[in-house]
Formats: structure tokens, sequence, C-alpha cells
């Protein structure tokens, strides 16, 4: 979720699933980034073991020089593992 909203699969966002045994990581892309999705990223995840969060903040950097902005794209995976 970005700043309290629930992200959602489509144009601007990919996301993935991953399991492995009793482990689950998930991968959010966030595409053509601009200046609206800057911000808090949260993944929550829950499950009958207990719940746990991660966070991750999506900020511009501009090279000094050219002012162009670095990225066009941005990844971030999280997981938990569960232990039955």
């Amino acid at each position: 979720m970005k700043s309290e909203e629930t992200i959602f699969r489509g144009e601007k966002y990919s996301v993935q699933e991953k399991k492995s045994g009793y482990k689950t990581v998930m991968l959010l892309t966030v595409h053509n980034i601009t200046k609206g999705d800057y911000g808090t990223y949260t993944c929550i995840a829950q499950n009958t073991m207990g719940k746990s969060e991660d966070s991750v903040r999506l900020y511009e950097i501009r090279n000094q020089q050219s002012h162009e902005i670095y990225s066009s794209a941005f990844l971030w995976s999280c997981g938990k593992l569960a232990v039955p």
C-alpha cells in the first residue's frame, strides 16, 4: 500500500508473488515514475502465524548537472518466512 491506499495490478503497478516452501515474496514494480509516486510504500503480510510489515520510501534523485531523474521504474520485494 502507498500512503494508506491499497495498490492494484494494472498499467502503473506490477505485482508478482513468488513462493518457495513456507516463504512467500511479493515483488512490486512501479512503472513510469512521476512525482505522485514518491512516498512510503508498505507491505503487510498476515497469516495464522502472525502479522509482519515492512516499508520503503521512494524519493527523487536528480543528476546535478542535467537535472534528469535517474529511474523510470522501481522494484521492491518484501517477504516473510513462516514456520509451520
